[in-house]
């Protein structure tokens, strides 16, 4: 028992002695914490500014006024209607001119009963708030009377647009899975090139032959950026190809993947400059490192800051414009633009904000990594 305190104590004694250990042992819980604060303030951010929306309400029939007590003004405009055209009233929904049309079928004012139609645009975000807030005053209604007395029919009037519920499962998934596979595969190949040959010895010897360290660097660089995107390329597509063969059976059977091939080429692009990011940043690390276990150690904060920075334009709720300078922040980039590749919203000069920022980010890491290559300390620190 005296023997195991002994090498417990002498285990703890080397982890926390070594500041590297310590940093690499608390840096991942520190980055979760600011991570995910940043998105619930995201989150938090854009559903408060979609509450803050009025939702524009068309109703006809007469078991209205029993309900207009239930209406909060703040966040439903009600107008109501004196006639029911379906067609005109399908269209406006679809036009946007208002985001929910409830039609009241029958009222019994003896009983309380109220049986709705509700017509709306699945494929739109305010016509989702809508029938939720419309639903919720219906809610209120059936608890004063105290009695589940309101039939409810949802139709929805867009019969080609994707379902928007299923449409946030699907900006959330694509992105992340580009990012995991990206990471995954830089991850697997980056710190071997510089750090496990120094924990070889191998390094030392190809320092030794008539090779400028520049040279070894530009290449070690470049065939890592071939390989990550070779396999991060076969990884997406085999990510789209399940996502269309399976989609119903992982819930998101209310959305179709329509994207035709300019947006192919366009992710292709976006893909590849986030492979020149993710190359940059685990270079840098296995030429700081001294071997494979501190290279992985250094690398998987990156990886998880990576891969939430992929999936944080997925809790961006809305679909309105997204401004320019957005684009220029490397792999939050990335999520961002397959988003709106698959709102059909990007702009030409958005995807090559994209690509010019991502070549930005990878020239300045390699050049950073390139100086500390050149330092013997760093060099022969295995």
């Amino acid at each position: 028992m005296r023997n195991i305190k002994l090498i417990i104590k002498r285990e703890l004694h080397r982890v926390f002695t070594d500041k590297r250990a310590v940093i690499a042992l608390i840096m991942p819980g520190l980055i979760m914490m600011v991570l995910y604060s940043a998105m619930g303030l995201v989150a938090g951010g854009t559903i408060s500014s979609a509450n803050e929306k009025v939702s524009l309400v068309s109703v006809y029939g007469d078991g209205y006024e029993v309900l207009k007590q239930y209406v909060d003004e703040k966040t439903v405009q009600v107008v109501q209607l004196d006639e029911f055209n379906k067609e005109q009233l399908t269209q406006s929904v679809l036009d946007g001119d208002c985001a929910l049309v409830v039609n009241i079928t029958d009222y019994d004012s003896e009983s309380g009963r109220i049986a709705c139609e509700f017509y709306f645009d699945r494929a739109d975000e305010a016509s989702y708030t809508a029938v939720s807030r419309f639903s919720a005053l219906l809610e209120a209604y059936n608890a004063a009377v105290n009695a589940p007395i309101y039939d409810l029919s949802v139709i929805n009037v867009n019969a080609n647009g994707n379902d928007y519920a299923s449409s946030l499962v699907i900006f959330m998934l694509v992105p992340m899975f580009i990012v995991l596979f990206i990471f995954a595969s830089a991850l697997n190949i980056c710190p071997d090139s510089f750090a496990g040959e120094k924990e070889r010895g191998t390094l030392a010897t190809l320092m030794m032959t008539p090779v400028k360290r520049s040279e070894v660097m530009a290449g070690k660089t470049i065939s890592n950026t071939i390989l990550t995107l070779i396999a991060a390329v076969i990884s997406f597509g085999g990510v789209v190809i399940s996502l269309l063969v399976s989609g119903s059976q992982m819930g998101i059977s209310g959305f179709e993947l329509n994207i035709g091939g300019w947006d192919y080429l366009y992710i292709l692009l976006i893909i590849m400059g986030a492979a020149l990011v993710a190359v940059s940043l685990f270079t840098m690390v296995s030429v700081i490192a001294g071997n494979i276990k501190e290279a992985n150690s250094y690398s998987m904060p990156i990886y998880i800051v990576g891969m939430l920075l992929g999936m944080l334009p997925s809790f961006d709720i809305t679909t309105d414009a997204v401004s320019w300078y957005k684009f220029l922040f490397p792999i939050y980039n990335l999520g961002l633009s397959v988003k709106q590749i698959m709102l059909g919203q990007l702009e030409v000069y958005q995807l090559l904000i994209v690509i010019g920022s991502s070549l930005v980010f990878f020239a300045l890491i390699c050049w950073i990594a390139s100086r500390m290559f050149k330092r013997e300390g760093v060099l022969f620190s295995a």
